[in-house]
């Protein structure tokens, strides 16, 4: 099938379209109260992050919410799916990157982040170590202590 799912932003709604049939939505639902900023879809589910930090899955078959997921504090800005493991991960204005389980709907991890994340996304890249790689800190010198600027 040929369908996509779009948010319309400020107007708390969610559109499904199948191109095969019209450029109208076939679907046209509102959901919270507040801008959905943040979404993403698979094949069964979608996902709906808002301004508030409600995170939501709706079953696409028959239009209805199937679950939120709890621990958002502030807006939900990004949402990613992992490809092969049951894992949605979510970044917002509240500075923490969470990791829900979609089949437990719990919070398998939750990481603080110094910056407010807009976006977040999980690859299938491996990191790679060499063993002879040497420290960046360790080639750096050492310049001595700060002076202090007077407000003269």
């Amino acid at each position: 099938a040929v369908v996509s799912t779009q948010s319309t932003g400020h107007y708390h709604q969610y559109r499904q379209y199948d191109i095969r049939v019209k450029r109208r939505p076939i679907v046209n639902k509102s959901w919270e109260e507040l801008p959905i900023l943040s979404l993403i879809a698979d094949d069964k589910h979608c996902y709906l992050g808002n301004s508030k930090g409600d995170i939501g899955r709706l079953d696409l078959r028959n239009q209805k919410e199937v679950h939120k997921f709890k621990g958002a504090v502030g807006s939900v800005r990004s949402l990613a799916l992992h490809s092969k493991e049951p894992y949605l991960a979510s970044v917002g204005l509240d500075r923490h990157l969470r990791i829900h389980n979609t089949l437990t709907k719990e919070v398998e991890h939750k990481f603080y982040l110094k910056n407010k994340m807009n976006c977040v996304v999980f690859t299938d890249e491996q990191i790679k170590e060499s063993a002879g790689e040497v420290d960046i800190w360790e080639q750096l010198e050492e310049t001595g202590k700060r002076r202090k600027i007077s407000a003269d």
